[in-house]
């Protein structure tokens, strides 16, 4: 609450309208401008390629939160057919995960240049390279976590230097990092996309970088070669991901730039850890970071979680109140004052000095391991905060959204909240995305 009121007070000093709810300090509110609604209408189009990856387990959860879990069956019953297709690998039996996919995007099967439903940990995540004619784009589209092995990769959280990527694909990666799983997944998906030359032959481009044998026979390469591909020449590169596959096509977009100069990348909801402090300031020329309302995973990194651990154990020892009295105040608005101390307040006892120095030692413990690599979200960030809450009905609220240019500066915090988790959720980014999109683009 104290820090919500500062950010209103500093807006309001600066002749800024200060919404209700969810704006950062640093936030640029988008105007209706020609350059904004363009950027609106680029970040709305590609939310189905970002959706399409999930698959069908994505399609039946959209179906259960809305308390209709066997429309979700009938859906997949009329899903389109894609069997047969060489260039799909590692899907189920019922090519269920294909068939969502040319769904969500309206594509055909033909559409589908390749895609991969491999999933191992620190390694493969199931993504797709497709055509779309109608957005005059290539879209590569890598999914987000879903399964125990992506949560082992998103942990893989350790900075890992890019100095030999970058002389290996033709990148300035001296003094530069990346977080570590989402590195080694990025790095073997370049592989292939060289090995095989899929992007080289769709958009015309002649390789300049000799592709390295990998260890086992690439499938990519057989099923690539195989299909006849479509005359994409003059098409947009775009590389699409959600959370995890935001982080993924962050790092592989700038491992292409070298051979692909104009090509664009949509990380949704991508953590906060990808690119330390330099190179997130660099990706800004090609990378885009759209989030929604208080998402913990884009404010996650280590600086974000040391923090919250020091915010929790410091409220641990300022703490007045019982154990039942606070949690009555979750669903109760009581007092802060009659919760906490003041800081000038705390009872000298031995239990608040031990917590005292425990939160001393963490402190020394954790500057020495990764405090010295401060990690940041790609590119540049576009916060679609809450301004305001309409209610209906009884039970229905319609939630208003703004979107607006943020600094990394803004990223540093973990926002304890209700929809912390659900404002991460790849069905809600889109829908949130959609639906601002639709007030905000005239004609939409």
């Amino acid at each position: 609450w104290e820090k919500t009121q500062a950010i209103q007070e500093k807006r309001k000093t600066k002749g800024i309208a200060v919404p209700k709810f969810e704006m950062k300090t640093s936030a640029q509110s988008w105007e209706k401008t020609e350059e904004n609604i363009e950027m609106m209408r680029y970040i709305q189009q590609y939310t189905p390629h970002m959706l399409s990856v999930y698959g069908w387990k994505l399609l039946v959860y959209m179906d259960t939160i809305e308390l209709r879990p066997f429309r979700s069956m009938a859906k997949l019953l009329r899903l389109p057919m894609s069997s047969g297709l060489q260039s799909v690998q590692s899907d189920n039996c019922c090519r269920c995960e294909t068939s969502t996919l040319l769904a969500h995007t309206d594509l055909s099967s033909g559409d589908i240049l390749y895609a991969s439903f491999a999933n191992v940990e620190g390694e493969a995540v199931p993504y797709a390279v497709l055509a779309d004619h109608n957005l005059k784009s290539v879209v590569f589209t890598c999914r987000g976590s879903l399964s125990l092995q992506d949560i082992i990769t998103d942990i893989l959280i350790e900075p890992h230097s890019l100095a030999a990527s970058g002389r290996k694909w033709g990148f300035d990666g001296e003094k530069h990092y990346a977080h570590k799983g989402f590195f080694l997944v990025a790095e073997l998906i370049r592989k292939r996309l060289q090995q095989n030359q899929l992007l080289h032959r769709l958009l015309g481009v002649y390789p300049k970088i000799e592709a390295d044998p990998l260890e086992e026979t690439d499938p990519s390469t057989k099923a690539v070669a195989e299909g006849d591909l479509p005359d994409c020449s003059g098409y947009d590169l775009v590389i699409v991901g959600h959370s995890l596959g935001g982080g993924v096509a962050s790092i592989l977009s700038l491992m292409l730039r070298s051979e692909f100069p104009n090509l664009k990348c949509l990380a949704y909801s991508v953590p906060g850890c990808v690119f330390d402090t330099a190179l997130a300031e660099k990706s800004k020329d090609w990378i885009i970071s759209p989030f929604v309302g208080k998402d913990m995973v884009a404010h996650l990194s280590w600086e974000s979680l040391l923090r919250m651990r020091a915010r929790t154990l410091d409220m641990l020892r300022r703490s007045r109140a019982s154990k039942g009295e606070i949690y009555e105040s979750v669903y109760r608005k009581k007092k802060l004052s009659n919760l906490l101390y003041d800081a000038h307040e705390i009872p000298d006892t031995p239990a608040r000095n031990e917590i005292t120095n425990q939160i001393q030692e963490l402190s020394m413990s954790a500057k020495a391991k990764f405090e010295r690599i401060p990690m940041h979200n790609p590119g540049r960030l576009v916060h679609f905060a809450k301004v305001k809450t309409t209610k209906q009905s009884r039970f229905k609220r319609v939630r208003t959204y703004s979107p607006s240019w943020i600094d990394q500066d803004d990223m540093h915090e973990l926002e304890i909240s209700t929809r912390m988790l659900l404002d991460h959720f790849p069905n809600y980014v889109a829908f949130i995305i959609n639906q601002t999109a639709h007030e905000f683009i005239p004609e939409f």
